[in-house]
């Protein structure tokens, strides 16, 4: 019986701790507003890379570098997550930095006003895509 309940118990906790990592993964549309009105990078990294850990590249032979479709899908879910804001892809690996930097054009409303940011977007050989910042278009 006492087997039983710590089984129970371990599962119950288990199912708890997966709620609340799937909850850290979604973007607080609030704060991702305010990083793009207030270039406020930190929490714009913050915010971004709760979509971004899992977007590993994936090399095929028209996508060298392996992360144009994670691009796409991140514009998808920054699009989901948000609807007050609308992201598009304005360029794929088109800075030609080490690693090469991609864009999103996002557009939103302040006070009546529609901005406009871009956000750069790193995309690494190995590793996830990365956010680096937001800057006017």
């Amino acid at each position: 019986m006492v087997m039983k309940n710590a089984i129970v118990l371990f599962l119950l906790t288990l199912f708890l701790l997966s709620c609340s990592k799937r909850e850290d993964r979604v973007v607080n549309c609030a704060n991702y507003k305010t990083a793009l009105l207030s270039f406020d990078s930190d929490l714009l990294v913050a915010e971004m890379d709760k979509l971004t850990e899992d977007l590993l590249p994936v090399p095929i032979e028209s996508d060298e570098l392996g992360h144009h479709q994670n691009l796409k899908t991140l514009v998808s879910k920054l699009n989901s997550s948000c609807s007050e804001v609308s992201a598009e892809i304005k360029c794929y690996a088109c800075v030609k930095t080490l690693p090469t930097q991609s864009e999103i054009k996002v557009e939103l409303d302040s006070l009546g006003t529609e901005v406009v940011r871009v956000i750069d977007i790193s995309t690494p050989e190995n590793d996830p895509l990365q956010t680096l910042g937001a800057h006017y278009l």
